[in-house]
């Protein structure tokens, strides 16, 4: 029984000593002015996502303005080459002769 006490000491001891000296533990927070650096930098990500998000919401509110103008533009377009087609056609047919030597 002293033999398993004397192991159990041991280590005890020599995770005390590893303890001790590891960097680890003797580490320190972070000097403040790193802190303060890190805050700034964490505002600035913070402003630009809510500049971005405004951006996106203006951007949706614009789409369907600029879909709406897109289908009337289309339909102007439409209109304008149906009138050219019905003009060309009724061209052509007035060249056309039907008809002919009987």
């Amino acid at each position: 029984m002293k033999n398993w006490r004397m192991k159990r000491s041991m280590v005890a001891a020599s995770m005390f000593c590893v303890l001790a000296g590891s960097t680890a533990w003797a580490q320190q927070g972070a000097p403040s002015e790193e802190i303060e650096t890190l805050k700034g930098m964490v505002q600035e990500v913070i402003s630009e996502n809510q500049e971005l998000r405004r951006r996106v919401r203006e951007l949706e509110e614009a789409m369907p303005k600029q879909e709406q103008a897109t289908k009337e533009t289309a339909k102007e377009a439409a209109k304008e080459l149906a009138k050219e087609s019905a003009k060309e056609a009724k061209g052509l047919l007035g060249k056309i002769e039907l008809g002919g030597a009987i």
